[in-house]
């Protein structure tokens, strides 16, 4: 015979649901410590409290890392494409043309 305890969620089963529409769930009482790593994660998460130049630097560094994935780039590949742009003749507003990779 079940218990109509076992048909409850379990608290894990309910941070999961929560989690997909919020960003964390603390369960009552929770500790001072519980809630400060929450708000340091969420902080973190939300890039809140950094300097303008560091969200930037971030966003660039993110759209780099999946422009080279998408392309296959080493990040030597990257290096040599831009120092041959850099060293020819090529207005400087021009974009560097990059390399295909040719890895298989």
């Amino acid at each position: 015979m079940r218990h109509r305890r076992d048909r409850l969620p379990s608290l894990e089963g309910m941070r999961q649901t929560f989690k997909q529409d919020v960003f964390d769930y603390l369960a009552k009482p929770f500790s001072v410590v519980e809630l400060r790593r929450c708000l340091a994660q969420a902080a973190e998460a939300f890039n809140l409290g950094r300097r303008p130049q560091d969200r930037l630097r971030s966003s660039l560094g993110k759209q780099v890392r999946l422009a080279r994935t998408e392309r296959g780039w080493t990040l030597r590949d990257l290096s040599e494409a831009c120092a041959s742009a850099s060293a020819s003749s090529v207005p400087s507003n021009a974009a560097p043309t990059f390399p295909a990779s040719n890895r298989s």
